[in-house]
C-alpha cells in the first residue's frame, strides 16, 4: 500500500507545475489570453537598460518579483502537494555551474571592421586591406527597430596601393579612402517616411506606411475570393494570374482573361490595314498576323 501511495505522489510531483508563488496541478492549466505584442513605444524604453537591477526597478511590477524579494534574491522551489514552499537562497552566494550573466549589447558605438579596398580590381591589393573603426552596433529588442548613427564623422585613410603583375607585386602609389565614424547612435525605425508611396502615410509612432485609401481596400475584401488587398502597394490584386490567349488580355478588374475590343486594338496597334487584315463580304476579318497575347491593366 505504502508503495502504492508513493507511486501516485510521483506521477503528481512530475505532472504539477510551479508559476512564480502559485502551484498549478493538470486539471489546473493556467490560462492566459491577455498576453499581446510589446508596444514599440515601451521596447525603446526597454533598450536603455543597463543591468538586471534596472530592469526589475523601472518596469517590473513589484508582486511579479520572485517571492517578492529584493534582485539578487532567487526563490528556488522544492515542494509537493501536501509541503511547505521551499526555500529561498541568495543568487551571490549559489555557484551557477557555467553561466555568465551576460552584459546588454546596446545599441552604440563599437570597433567593427570595415573595408578599405572597393575591389574593382582583383589584381590590386590596398594595405591595409581593412581597419577597425567605431561604427553602430547592437540590438534594439524589435524586429521594426534597428541601431543606426545620429552622429557621423567621415575619417579619411592613406592607404598603399600596389598591383600584381608578371607574377610580382609593384608598387602603384597611396590612394585615400573615406570612411565613416559614427560618434552617436539610437534605436530607430527601419522604415522611414520616404519608404511610403502616394497612398499611404507615415505612422512614427508605429514605425509603418499606413494605406490611407481605405474606401478601395473594403471593397477589395469584399471580393476576397478572387482579389487580394496588398498593404504595401495599396493596391488589389488578383489572387492568381493567368496567361491568355491571341486576342484577349487579362483584366485586372474580373481578374480574367477577356476578349480586345476593336476600338482598343486599333487605337493601340494602328489600323487593321496596317496589319494585313482581308475584309470579305459579310465584314469578317481575318488576318496573316497572329496577335500575341497581352496584359492590358484596365
Amino acid at each position: 500500500m505504502a508503495q502504492l501511495f508513493s507511486g501516485v505522489l510521483a506521477v503528481l510531483c512530475l505532472s504539477t507545475k510551479v508559476l512564480g508563488d502559485t502551484i498549478f496541478f493538470p486539471d489546473d492549466e493556467p490560462k492566459d489570453n491577455s498576453k499581446k505584442e510589446i508596444p514599440l513605444e515601451m521596447v525603446l524604453r526597454l533598450n536603455t537598460i543597463t543591468d538586471e537591477n534596472q530592469l526589475f526597478r523601472d518596469f517590473i511590477e513589484s508582486s511579479d518579483k520572485p517571492n517578492n524579494a529584493p534582485v539578487g534574491i532567487e526563490p528556488d522551489f522544492i515542494s509537493d502537494r501536501f509541503g511547505d514552499l521551499g526555500t529561498v537562497k541568495l543568487m551571490e552566494n549559489v555557484e551557477r555551474k557555467g553561466a555568465i550573466i551576460p552584459k546588454p549589447a546596446g545599441c552604440m558605438p563599437e570597433l567593427r571592421s570595415v573595408s578599405l579596398h572597393d575591389k574593382k580590381n582583383d589584381w590590386e591589393f590596398y594595405f591595409p586591406s581593412c581597419t577597425r573603426i567605431e561604427q553602430c552596433g547592437g540590438c534594439c529588442s524589435h524586429k521594426l527597430l534597428s541601431c543606426q548613427p545620429v552622429d557621423v564623422e567621415p575619417i579619411n585613410y592613406q592607404v598603399i596601393v600596389s598591383e600584381y603583375q608578371n607574377g610580382k607585386l609593384s608598387y602603384r602609389g597611396k590612394e585615400i579612402v573615406t570612411v565613416e565614424k559614427h560618434n552617436k547612435c539610437k534605436c530607430d525605425c527601419i522604415m522611414k517616411e520616404k519608404d511610403c508611396n502616394q497612398l499611404q502615410e507615415y505612422r512614427k509612432g508605429e514605425c509603418r506606411c499606413v494605406c490611407t485609401n481605405k474606401d478601395a481596400e473594403y471593397k477589395c475584401l469584399k471580393d476576397h475570393e478572387t482579389k487580394l488587398w496588398n498593404p504595401d502597394s495599396c493596391l488589389c490584386e488578383c489572387r492568381s494570374i493567368t496567361e491568355c490567349s491571341t486576342g484577349t488580355f487579362f483584366s485586372q478588374t474580373s481578374c480574367s482573361c477577356e476578349v480586345i475590343p476593336e476600338t482598343l486594338l486599333d487605337s493601340r496597334f494602328g489600323s487593321p490595314q496596317r496589319y494585313n487584315y482581308q475584309i470579305d463580304d459579310n465584314q469578317q476579318k481575318q488576318s496573316t498576323r497572329k496577335w500575341p497575347p497581352r496584359y492590358i491593366t484596365e
